[in-house]
């Protein structure tokens, strides 16, 4: 009997001392490194389909007289709306920020705040040939960037305004400049891209067309499955 109480007495002492001891510190986990491993940073492919994008045709050819290869681009190009998503992308990362002078807010009165014009937004000129080697991704070579700028004439010394259409244009050329040279592919173009072409072709000689132009539609011309 008293070895029982003995027992029961250890057993309730052991409890209480259990009750009051400090809580074990928690194991706090390791922050996870989200850094990307360097091999995994390299570009990857990106699958461009012809089908998303058309160049149109003016329906009066004798606008081409004047016409450089940044207008054509910028008025004449249709973009499908999941490729405008992937290049809006791009676009904002690299846009022009326009913002007035805090100081000569501050100054103004409720009553003499300018009043707000609206403002095209626009891509900064000079980040133009590295917007083009992001959002060609694996096709962002330097050959296929500069092959593009200068088929553009772009300088960086000289300022230019580019919104989205024109960007939406630029990038829709740069991408059929780089498949060219793929002749044997199964994508096919646009069928009216190709035969506006086509009846272009038959026609031109008899409207005086910019060189820098035709260098242009012969890079198009170049991604038809037809060969005129």
């Amino acid at each position: 009997m008293l070895i029982l109480l003995k027992t029961l007495l250890v057993d309730i002492a052991l409890r209480e001392a259990i009750k009051y001891m400090p809580p074990k510190p928690k194991t706090v986990p390791k922050p996870v490194d989200d850094k990307v491993p360097p091999e995994t940073t390299s570009k990857m492919p990106r699958k461009f389909s012809k089908s998303a994008t058309r160049f149109d045709v003016p329906m009066d050819l004798s606008m081409l007289k004047n016409m450089t290869p940044w207008d054509y681009l910028s008025k004449c190009v249709w973009v499908s709306q999941q490729r405008k998503q992937l290049y809006k992308r791009v676009f904002l990362k690299y846009l022009s920020r326009i913002e007035e002078p805090e100081s000569e807010l501050a100054a103004m009165g409720n009553d003499e705040l300018p009043e707000y014009k609206y403002r095209e937004r626009t891509l900064v000129w000079q980040s133009l040939p590295q917007a083009l080697e992001d959002v060609l991704e694996f096709h962002g070579t330097e050959e296929n960037v500069q092959g593009t700028l200068r088929m553009l004439g772009y300088d960086a010394q000289v300022s230019g305004d580019l919104d989205f259409r024109a960007w939406c244009g630029i990038v829709s050329f740069a991408e059929r400049l780089a498949l060219a040279d793929e002749s044997g592919s199964d994508d096919s173009c646009d069928e009216l891209e190709k035969a506006d072409f086509n009846s272009m072709e038959q026609i031109m000689p008899d409207f005086t067309v910019p060189e820098k132009l035709k260098d242009i539609f012969d890079v198009i011309r170049k991604t038809h499955k037809n060969r005129y």
